[in-house]
């Protein structure tokens, strides 16, 4: 799953976000490590896709902050176990199991 990492330092930072995280993310978020996932606004991030990007990142860094559209119920299970702070465009509570039965 391809992502963007963007340090937000300043107000000029959230503007390099994707479009669709205006309005999710702001100035309180500044000084967070920002990873916008590169994903289509239907698409939902599963659990097996945020442990492959988690493998890439420094996971210790408690300033992170994955942005998007939706994540399965195991997917947001993985990121509270990690402290992993999260923003969501949509909250529709899918499971793995779910998710990948209305794609075949």
């Amino acid at each position: 799953m391809k992502y963007q990492k963007l340090q937000l330092k300043t107000k000029q930072d959230l503007l390099k976000l994707p479009n669709r995280f205006v309005g999710v993310i702001n100035e309180l978020h500044l000084g967070k490590t920002a990873i916008a996932f590169k994903t289509k606004t239907e698409d939902v991030t599963t659990s097996g896709q945020i442990k492959k990007v988690l493998r890439k990142l420094d996971v210790s860094d408690k300033n992170l902050l994955l942005l998007t559209n939706n994540l399965t119920k195991e997917a947001r299970e993985i990121l509270k176990t990690a402290k992993i702070a999260y923003k969501t465009i949509n909250s529709f509570e899918w499971t793995d199991e779910s998710y990948a039965n209305i794609r075949e």
